[in-house]
Parts: structure tokens; C-alpha cells; sequence
């Protein structure tokens, strides 16, 4: 088991779907396999999936790494940056991985994104390639894997390539803790889907922080698509035109708008990294 004890994956969760169960608990057994780390997961929904049918079919030896918050909801909106930004505000490692439950990668990829932030002091890395042409690997995977006794030990991403498709800057992305807070955090004015990766990506580097990428594959597994994960996302316009708005300003405004941003103020009195 590889040390990453100095790193925390931050994972938002809505098991709306028979997929995102399956995902889940194929993402959650091979971080808690190959690694000695921190693991905060928030689940919304109107009953916890994971006490249900998740926990019980995890390894009971490792399970301890794993901080769990649910928040009870019949809401169908997925906040994702709102809720990243909660679990970001109760990590305590000097390095922590913004972490979509449906992706997975080389095990050398988290070492090598680790290390860089460690020894290089990088703020962000994406964990894969980012050269025009480079996709994203996608997966399909029977929900049966699940049901077979360790078929972790064995799992092997590469046996169920299918497609590709456009890697994009989401996936999953590691950060200098400190500086993804000092940088803005997520912005909680993006609303389950929309092109706040993009967003992102733009501001940090546009901030100057040092934004890098290492060389490796990513593999997503894939999954049923609803209004949280697809363009019917009822906010969709919004956050478009949200994201029009930021790519526009320069770096004095963009400083100026995230300065300035009310939900920040509610995770300041916990976090020193936003005085610094």
C-alpha cells in the first residue's frame, strides 16, 4: 500500500442511478486498496446509499480512512462546487484531490501529481495528458464486477477500454490545499453541470499560480446520464454565461470578483490560508 497520507480525495456523491452505485464502490475499493490516505465523502439524497449498500461491501480494515458526511435532501440539484467547498473547508492535508467518483487512474499518476506539489511546490496538477489529440479512456464495466469476493485485487481499468472521448479539465485535479483555497475555492455560483472546470483552469492560471500536467491516461466509467450530468441541467445558461463573464476579465478583476464572493465568508474563520 502506497503512502499518500499527506493528501486527501474530496468526493461529492448523488447515487441517483444503478451506475453511480456501481462507480462508487469500484472508485472507493481502489483508492482504499492501493493507498494509505484520506477520504472525505459527501453524499446527498433523501437516504444515505452508501450506509445502505456501499459501506457493507467495502474492505472493513481500511474503511477507517474514509470521513463520511450525507446531507439529507429531495432536491434533484446536484451542487457540486458548494459541496466541494464544504469538504475542502474540513480537510487537514497539505495536498487534496477535487475527486469525480467515476475516474480512476495509473497508480503512478497520483504518486507523480503528489510529488509535485510536494517537491516542486506546483499549486495544481492534472493527473493526465493535456496535449490536443490526448482522450479520455472511457470504461464500460458489468454491474456484476461488484458482487465478485476482491475482484479489486484483480480490477485492471485497462481490460475494459471501449471509447474515447475529449479529456477536458475535469476528471479529478490535486492542489496545493492553501492554494486552491487562496485562489477561490470552488465557485458556488456554477450549479451542477456547466463548464466550471474550464472556469477553473482559466483562473488559476490566469491568477498565476503554477497550473502543470503530468503525462498519463485517464479512465472514466461510464454511466447513466441525468440533469446533473448532461446539458438538460436546468442552469445550464447561467453558468455558461457565468463562465463568459469571468474568461472575459483580467486578472485585476477576476482578484477583485473572488475577493469579493459572499460565500466565501462563511469558510474564512476556519481556514488561515485566506489571510495569508
Amino acid at each position: 500500500m502506497i503512502d499518500l497520507s499527506r493528501c486527501t480525495f474530496i468526493i461529492p456523491v448523488s447515487i441517483e442511478s444503478k451506475d453511480r452505485l456501481r462507480n462508487t464502490i469500484i472508485t472507493l475499493s481502489y483508492l482504499l486498496d492501493k493507498f494509505k490516505t484520506n477520504i472525505i465523502l459527501k453524499e446527498t439524497g433523501p437516504i444515505s446509499i452508501y450506509k445502505r449498500d456501499i459501506l457493507p461491501v467495502l474492505d472493513k480494515d481500511v474503511t477507517h480512512q474514509i470521513e463520511y458526511i450525507y446531507e439529507c435532501t429531495n432536491d434533484s440539484v446536484f451542487h457540486r462546487t458548494r459541496h466541494l467547498n464544504e469538504m475542502l473547508n474540513v480537510c487537514n492535508t497539505p495536498i487534496v484531490v477535487n475527486y469525480d467518483v467515476d475516474v480512476l487512474l495509473p497508480i503512478e499518476s497520483y504518486v507523480d501529481s503528489c510529488n509535485l506539489i510536494r517537491n516542486d511546490n506546483v499549486d495544481l496538477v492534472y493527473p493526465y495528458t493535456q496535449q490536443p489529440g490526448r482522450w479520455q479512456k472511457c470504461l464500460v464495466i458489468n454491474h456484476n464486477i461488484i458482487n465478485e469476493p476482491g475482484f479489486i485485487k484483480h480490477f485492471d481499468p485497462t481490460d475494459y477500454i471501449a471509447s474515447a472521448k475529449c479529456t477536458g479539465f475535469g476528471h479529478c485535479q490535486f492542489y496545493k490545499t492553501s492554494s486552491y483555497i487562496s485562489g477561490g475555492m470552488e465557485n458556488e455560483n456554477f450549479i451542477s453541470y456547466g463548464p466550471e472546470d474550464f472556469e477553473r483552469n482559466m483562473r488559476f492560471k490566469k491568477l498565476g499560480y503554477d497550473v502543470r500536467s503530468i503525462t498519463g491516461d485517464v479512465y472514466h466509467i461510464e454511466h447513466e446520464r441525468g440533469v446533473n450530468s448532461s446539458t438538460a441541467n436546468i442552469y445550464m445558461s447561467d453558468n455558461e454565461n457565468l463562465y463568459q463573464l469571468l474568461n472575459n476579465m483580467d486578472i485585476n478583476e477576476i482578484q477583485y470578483y473572488y475577493d469579493n464572493q459572499q460565500y466565501i465568508e462563511k469558510y474564512k474563520k476556519n481556514k488561515p490560508e485566506f489571510n495569508k
